[in-house]
């Protein structure tokens, strides 16, 4: 599911998950947040 439908446009809750992914690709040892991540990202916010 999009992003955008996800977090139905609140931009703080786009902000949440895009930090989260961001941190979890850093652990990952990524550069860039791959679409892998960010839609492990947007499972925990179901």
């Amino acid at each position: 599911m999009p992003l955008y439908q996800k977090t139905s446009g609140k931009i703080g809750l786009v902000d949440r998950v895009l930090r989260r992914a961001a941190i979890l690709s850093l652990r990952k040892g990524l550069k860039n947040i791959d679409k892998a991540t960010l839609d492990e990202v947007l499972e925990w916010f179901e």
